[in-house]
């Protein structure tokens, strides 16, 4: 992808209202391997799988480099994460092996999990030595151990089985206290996995309320004797295990409640209380700039937050998986923000909120283990959820959402946004406004302007901009659909043509199987680019150089010249213009393409 030169559309289009940027480097050809579906099949990628254990420095590092080549292609993701995680679900792989494999799989998508076939479902016998497994010797072991049990817990059928055979592990004869400790940090990890499970799939037993009072008056103890501890630790266990189970989260929250009032101060009255504060329903404030995730605030759903330094008090009284409803805040002025999508930030034009619904102990834990995937992988599932919501809302997009396009995954954008071009009618961005400060009396704040050399951009227009800056080929079925029922007029851009200006970069910086063949159509029927002018930029020519150079054949044979005059921002955006020196120099290339495209994949 090229280089990032702005951070937003609005620094792009001060760019071009006279402040001076620098002109991003022109991008190589597509780097994609050609021979990267050849790599990826199952016995090349076990061949360098199994260099990553060479004895030889050199050879593991050279695996290592082309394991991290397919990692970055997207189209093998699928592919490599499931069998990723199947290497590290065999005892014999070795550290070193299952630090680079746990470090690629933050960066590949997470593959659905397929029902438990017969034949990998275990017995009772082979889940106890799996638990068991958790306490051996070997890290090699261990971790194998784990790794299974989390992939089957992640069916969310073997959550009951799996919790019988921890149990039955805590009751061995003779276990060491520190062999006690490693398997409560077991429990910890594993239950996070479940927390991600189906509860309609979970097969435990009823719940026995007279025992959990029990766990509950032992936890309330005062003081902890060593004689206690294994009790104390299987009673806090078990309760925590219980929480997991949403419909009974009410219920155990007034018990401690309840218990709560007979407490004296001490540890134990801080154990019940983080517990109960655990079974309160709560939600997420994350904060994005510039597509990185800078932070989050926790808070207790109807209970006022106030962290040092903030001018007011955060406070959501309401929310659920759609709509929160906000009291008050540092930045969010009060009223209802969606749940689960991005919004933008009212002061910070270069970012959003998010705001998660975590309404159980079980969405808090499910929270938790997402926060663990790579942030590149989190930012695609939000800009998934919001540009969905978008496009199932059937909307033009208002100045404020068009504004935080360029703070989305940009495959996720331009998948949102060839089906939008196609879907709701072009219109002028509105005209400059300002809107009132909710907690300045009199104030107001500023809306986002798209304005392109003096005019201003249409909806289409703006979205185009984007796709130019940073769109790639998932844009192109809907895009070269608009350009074909000439869905964007190139009035209010300035005399610029922003949706061929979007394809001609994308065929450059992400060409698509049958992009030879449309840069071939695109000079036949030409077009201009650029505002008319003494030298201006054609489709035409354009498109033609970029045939040409896509084939390694040299442009001087066809009277193309760059066109640079005219052009600030074709410059701006990474694509050089060009002309036709003569009037039968396009006749000449669609020849030459008649002649060759037989030779040439389209």
């Amino acid at each position: 992808m090229a280089r990032r030169a702005v951070t937003s559309l609005l620094s792009l289009l001060s760019f071009v209202a006279g402040l001076a940027l620098s002109a991003p480097s022109l991008p190589a050809q597509d780097a994609t391997s050609a021979n990267a579906g050849h790599l990826a099949s199952g016995e090349q990628l076990d061949a360098l799988l199994g260099k990553l254990d060479s004895p030889h420095y050199d050879v593991r590092r050279t695996a290592a480099r082309e394991l991290e080549t397919l990692v970055e292609q997207k189209e093998l993701g699928s592919v490599l994460a499931r069998r990723f995680r199947r290497e590290l679900r065999r005892p014999g792989t070795s550290f070193e092996v299952r630090w680079h494999l746990e470090r690629w799989l933050k960066l590949l998508p997470e593959t659905p999990v397929a029902p438990l076939e017969e034949a990998d479902a275990p017995d009772a016998e082979q889940l106890d030595r799996l638990v068991v497994g958790l306490l051996a010797e070997d890290y090699a072991a261990r971790a194998a151990a784990r790794e299974r049990l989390e992939w089957l817990l992640a069916n969310g059928e073997m959550v009951g089985p799996i919790s019988r055979a921890v149990k039955a592990a805590f009751d061995r004869p003779g276990m060491s206290w520190e062999d006690r400790l490693a398997l409560e940090r077991a429990c910890d990890e594993l239950r996070r996995v479940w927390a991600g499970t189906d509860p309609d799939r979970w097969d435990l037993p009823p719940v026995d309320w007279r025992q959990v009072d029990r766990w509950i008056r032992t936890l309330a103890t005062v003081e902890a004797q060593a004689a206690t501890k294994p009790a104390r630790m299987e009673a806090e266990r078990e309760l925590r295990d219980l929480m997991m189970r949403d419909p009974c989260v009410p219920r155990l929250r007034q018990l401690l409640s309840t218990r709560l009032e007979t407490v004296e101060p001490g540890n134990a009255r801080a154990t019940l209380a983080d517990m109960l504060r655990a079974c309160q329903p709560g939600m997420v404030a994350e904060f994005w700039e510039d597509r990185h995730h800078k932070g989050e605030q926790h808070l207790l759903v109807g209970e006022p937050s106030q962290t040092p330094n903030a001018p007011r008090p955060s406070h959501f009284d309401r929310i659920d998986d759609h709509t929160a409803h906000c009291v008050s805040g540092s930045s969010l002025g009060p009223g209802d923000y969606p749940v689960g999508v991005a919004f933008p930030h009212p002061r910070a034009l270069d970012a959003f909120f998010r705001l998660v619904n975590l309404p159980s102990p079980r969405r808090r834990l499910a929270y938790q283990r997402e926060l663990e995937r790579d942030e590149a992988h989190r930012l695609r599932r939000i800009s998934r959820a919001t540009l969905d919501r978008w496009l199932d809302r059937g909307t033009r997009l208002d100045p404020t959402e068009l504004n935080i396009l360029p703070l989305l995954d940009p495959d996720e954008v331009s998948r949102f946004a060839g089906r939008i071009l196609t879907s709701v009618d072009d219109m002028p961005t509105p005209e400059a406004r300002r809107r009132p400060d909710p907690y300045h009396p009199g104030g107001t704040l500023p809306e986002p302007q798209f304005v392109l050399f003096g005019q201003r951009l249409s909806h289409h227009g703006v979205i185009c901009l984007q796709l130019a800056l940073e769109g790639t080929r998932a844009a192109i079925p809907g895009l070269l659909k608009a350009l074909e029922d000439d869905r964007l007029s190139d009035s209010g851009a300035a005399g610029y043509r922003l949706d061929r200006i979007a394809a001609l970069r994308i065929a450059q910086r992400d060409p698509w199987p049958t992009v030879d063949r449309w840069l071939a159509a695109a000079v036949e029927q030409g077009g201009r680019l650029a505002p008319r002018s003494t030298a201006p930029s054609t489709l035409q020519a354009t498109a033609a150089a970029i045939l040409l150079r896509r084939a390694g054949h040299p442009l001087d044979e066809f009277g193309l010249e760059i066109t640079e005059a005219d052009s600030p921002l074709l410059k701006q955006l990474g694509l050089r213009g060009y002309r036709f020196r003569d009037e039968d120099a396009a006749e000449r290339v669609i020849r030459w393409w008649r002649e060759h495209r037989d030779d040439r994949s389209t």
